[in-house]
């Protein structure tokens, strides 16, 4: 069975089991870089409805779950998140009281190119900054709606405009966290119940200032590769490691930081090294990252002497 089938069969199935009070529909959602999750709604005395996505669900059902136990989760999952009443959504409508959480994050250019055509955005290299709206509600939390160009329309704004504010806001909002790679291991070690202590390795033994790699975010960990975005961002890093220093699009989340210290940028030392970092990015986005968060498989470089941010230029054979 496809998965197109199996959202039919569920919309079917919910609907029987809820009744006519609720109103089920199913739909092929477009995520980031063109991947596409098939997602149910349910209404019922509310503006707005939660989405769930089906991929797990299916696993689950091709796994050899019984369907109606995979039903009875749908529903638990959506009566845990329902809204009992509707949701006042009159501040979006006004300009005035929602540009103070206006945010911006970074896409993959070509790999959004029809999201990116309903959408304002600026481009940043091979990248693009797109906008949201970072949101807060009692029930659902933290969240973001993203802005299309019908709400640029409505508020009679500019992309200029919301350039300047989720710049304003965002790293306000989402501070900025530069975290050693020692660190980084040690919390997750720490973390990590199913490591006995003595299987834990002694990283006191490593020198911050020898540190070979930072890991570039901010402190929520979601849409955190937009920090490279934040005024003066370079010369912070730069004052921190005190090396001009290569980025690594680890993925829409964080960037990897890694200090320059041997080539001096452009001879074979430099090169090769910007090979093995290529590669190394290539390989981790086609084995580890999920298809929704790469954010790129080139290469960037910062230069604090000339205060130059650059993609490096893929090496082509002779």
């Amino acid at each position: 069975m496809k998965i197109s089938d199996f959202a039919i069969k569920v919309k079917i199935e919910l609907q029987s089991v809820l009744g006519d009070e609720y109103l089920v529909d199913i739909s092929e959602n477009c995520k980031m870089n063109g991947v596409k999750k098939w997602a149910v709604t349910i209404h019922k005395d509310s503006n707005i409805a939660p989405t769930i996505y089906l991929e797990a669900f299916y696993k689950r059902f091709i796994d050899g779950e019984d369907f109606e136990t995979v039903i009875n989760s749908i529903i638990m999952m959506y009566r845990e998140s329902a809204p009992s009443e509707d949701i006042d959504m009159s501040d979006f409508m006004q300009f005035e009281l929602i540009k103070d959480k206006i945010c911006f994050k970074l896409c993959n250019t070509e790999k959004n190119m029809d999201i990116l055509e309903k959408i304002p955005s600026v481009p940043f290299y091979d990248l693009s900054v797109v906008f949201y709206v970072l949101v807060t509600n009692e029930l659902f939390g933290s969240g973001q709606v993203l802005i299309r160009n019908e709400h640029m329309q409505l508020w009679n704004t500019s992309v200029s405009e919301l350039m300047s504010c989720a710049r304003n806001n965002t790293p306000k909002l989402l501070n900025i966290k530069l975290s050693n790679i020692i660190d980084v291991m040690k919390n997750i070690l720490s973390r990590n119940d199913s490591i006995e202590a003595e299987d834990i390795p002694d990283l006191s033994m490593i020198d911050r200032d020898d540190c070979f790699m930072w890991v570039l975010s901010n402190d929520d960990g979601f849409n955190g590769a937009a920090s490279i975005l934040y005024p003066n961002v370079m010369d912070d890093i730069y004052e921190v490691i005190g090396k001009n220093f290569f980025v690594i699009p680890s993925s829409v989340h964080e960037l990897i930081v890694v200090p320059d210290k041997e080539g001096i940028e452009g001879d074979d030392t430099w090169n090769h090294r910007c090979s093995q970092l290529r590669d190394m990015i290539h390989q981790v986005n086609e084995e580890e990252v999920p298809e929704s968060d790469i954010l790129s498989d080139n290469l960037y470089y910062y230069n604090a002497d000339d205060k130059v941010f650059k993609l490096v230029p893929e090496e082509r054979p002779a």
